[in-house]
């Protein structure tokens, strides 16, 4: 049987299944938001299931980024996703659950919203698993057609595939470390280019819109601050001598080199002297001596105004290739992290 659920504020989305799930010994959570308290209701319920109750959790990381736009450097916006994690990481930590068969997981790309009780009756719709769903109007989709059912379950495997489980996260201090550069990078790569370009009216569309600046570019301090913190974690788990089985796939991502890599660009980019004065002084240079001619005649000859236009271009060419770089090489570097993450040995709680 299928049938299609609504439900108004006040009311709860899942009521078509609620019979099911108190009495499911396996239950199945897909969600983009969750409950961040462990007293609030939808999480407590699950926090109260028989110790036997098998009980996956896949949900997302909302808040993790905001729009960062070179207020305070992003420093409070990062601040505030940091707390948003400390949060669900402590309100979905598997020691506050009953069951020991508890297997959490977070998923930055899902969106979906879905219950599946036993295997067998499903509920897909608007409604996020959490207390805040009550306020809304919600709509869903209940079915136990096993065509149906084995879909469902092929998709949340999907997820899981790209799911991070909150062992791997918790399970070092190193690893939060890396864990939190990894959901900031965004927001680093925000500020950064922020940083770096200009705006100007495009009056075409009556809109503004950024464009790389020299005059502009270096390496913002707090994003040097965050990438030294991760260089620093990830340097400890790459000179150890006996990795444990959780540090192994970090090792096996190259996330020790890759962390120093993307060090050492921000380190040239933060180095660099102003492209300007470094190419005038250069020229200038060059042009005395070849030429007998006094300083001030040297400045104003079309050839030298040529020449320094000339090698402006080029050195901004250079600057934009190295901000590009910078913003690929912390890209690729995240997702190594991610990809690490993946991969880490589950905790025993998981029931195998």
């Amino acid at each position: 049987m299928s049938a299609l659920t609504f439900s108004r504020p006040g009311e709860n989305p899942f009521q078509a299944i609620r019979t099911r799930i108190n009495t499911a010994q396996d239950i199945v959570v897909v969600t983009y938001n969750t409950d961040r308290k462990r007293d609030d209701a939808f999480l407590k319920f699950l926090q109260r299931r028989p110790m036997g109750t098998r009980i996956t959790i896949i949900a997302n990381l909302p808040d993790r980024r905001e729009e960062y736009w070179g207020q305070n450097d992003g420093r409070e916006n990062r601040e505030k996703a940091k707390k948003t994690i400390n949060q669900l990481l402590d309100a979905l930590n598997p020691k506050h659950f009953r069951s020991t068969k508890i297997d959490v997981r977070f998923c930055f790309r899902n969106h979906a919203k879905i219950v599946l009780c036993d295997g067998a009756i499903a509920q897909v719709g608007s409604a996020n698993f959490s207390t805040a769903s009550q306020k809304n109007f919600e709509a869903g989709y209940t079915t136990v057609d096993p065509d149906e059912i084995d879909e469902i379950k092929d998709f949340i495997a999907q997820i899981r595939s790209e799911s991070i489980s909150h062992h791997s996260i918790t399970s070092s201090p190193d690893f939060k470390i890396l864990f939190d550069f990894a959901v900031i990078a965004d927001s680093l790569i925000e500020t950064f280019e922020w940083e770096t370009q200009e705006w100007s009216m495009n009056y075409l569309v009556d809109d503004y819109e950024p464009s790389f600046s020299e005059a502009k570019f270096g390496m913002p301090e707090d994003v040097m601050e965050q990438v030294l913190i991760a260089n620093g974690a990830a340097e400890r788990i790459g000179t150890r001598s006996d990795l444990t089985l959780d540090e192994q796939p970090f090792f096996d991502a190259d996330v020790p080199e890759r962390l120093s890599a993307l060090l050492d660009l921000a380190l040239k980019i933060r180095a660099r002297e102003p492209l300007k004065q470094r190419g005038s002084q250069r020229l200038l240079s060059d042009f005395m001596e070849k030429s007998a001619e006094e300083p001030d005649s040297i400045l104003e000859s079309a050839a030298f105004e040529t020449a320094l236009a000339d090698d402006e271009e080029l050195a901004v060419a250079r600057a934009k290739r190295a901000s590009e770089k910078f913003i690929i090489s912390l890209q690729k570097t995240r997702s190594a992290i991610l990809q690490a993450f993946a991969t880490v040995p589950k905790a025993d709680n998981t029931g195998g």
